[in-house]
């Protein structure tokens, strides 16, 4: 009698225990991976194809302007450009920050994002500094620039794409792309 209750323990055991891997296999975790310094489980230097780091789905990305986006908290500059500056409170926005903001949005809203980092980890403002990448494998920072929402900004040592932005960005003004066309003071 004893063998027998201990064997249905064992079977109802093994029971829960094959379910609880089935449930943990088909988990979801990279929801719950946190883009943060402060992460001992996130490293920055990880990398795929030597620069970029591996691809994320993230549930929350904030636009919060047009070279800029909160990704699950963390605030991430965009690396090489530079767009015009949404106004706050009493500022007004400079000619073309909505529309670089909204087109920043369009960009990324799907939130399937991969980043690459150049030399610096952040900027004095605690940001991190990414070059970041579209699931069609568009550079975002690239685009901006190419389609005239963004001008090309280097600041060293982060100068990986600073030709290749130089050039898109005389590009788009040839063609009177964006800002270039709409904008008196570019």
């Amino acid at each position: 009698m004893k063998n027998r209750a201990g064997l249905i323990i064992l079977t109802v055991f093994l029971v829960f225990a094959v379910l609880f891997v089935m449930w943990v296999r088909q988990f979801d975790w990279n929801n719950f991976e946190q883009l943060s310094d402060n992460n001992p489980d996130y490293d920055s230097a990880q990398e795929l194809d030597e620069a970029t780091e591996s691809a994320k789905h993230f549930q929350s990305v904030v636009i919060i302007d047009g070279d800029t986006i909160d990704v699950n908290g963390q605030r991430i500059r965009y690396i090489g450009i530079n767009t015009p500056e949404l106004g706050s409170g009493k500022e007004a926005s400079d000619c073309f920050a909505k529309e670089a903001a909204d087109f920043n949005r369009n960009l990324t809203i799907k939130g399937e994002l991969k980043l690459e980092k150049d030399v610096s980890e952040t900027d004095k403002y605690g940001r991190l500094l990414r070059y970041v990448y579209l699931q069609d494998g568009r550079m975002v920072n690239e685009v901006l620039v190419k389609e005239g929402y963004a001008r090309a900004a280097t600041y060293p040592p982060d100068v990986k794409y600073a030709e290749k932005f130089r050039q898109l960005e005389k590009e788009a003004k040839l063609s009177g792309k964006g800002l270039w066309s709409k904008c008196n003071s570019v």
